[in-house]
């Protein structure tokens, strides 16, 4: 004698979480780029002389969602000379304020994991 466990469904619920990841994981990684961006502007080793480096530092652009495998959101210091600033050692801001994220960027993807669990109807 067997028993059968039967999920039924289930074509609908996985349409359903992967539609809610992808709107969810990209709100998370846009904020998770914010949260680069604000410690880039807060904390970095060049003489702010203008104030324009760090007011330009941002999150940029985003490509991609869940589905396609793959997010994508810019960090950027949009000014003339960021990239030249970025690409000196002794001055990064970028690469090292993504490090010092580190915590904030897992916790805002944890909660857009759970805001599309939530939304897909999982919970």
């Amino acid at each position: 004698m067997t028993a059968d466990v039967r999920i039924t469904g289930l074509d609908e619920a996985i349409d359903g979480l992967t539609a809610a990841l992808d709107v969810d994981l990209r709100e998370g990684m846009l904020r998770a780029a914010q949260a680069v961006a604000e410690e880039a502007a807060s904390s970095h080793a060049y003489q702010n002389r203008t104030g324009s480096l760090q007011a330009a530092t941002q999150a940029g652009a985003q490509r991609g969602q869940a589905s396609d495998g793959e997010i994508v959101v810019e960090v950027v210091g949009d000014t003339d000379y960021g990239e030249y600033v970025e690409g000196n050692p002794d001055f990064a801001f970028l690469a090292p304020a993504a490090e010092r994220a580190d915590g904030r960027i897992e916790e805002e993807l944890e909660a857009a994991l759970e805001r599309a669990v939530q939304r897909a109807g999982w919970t």
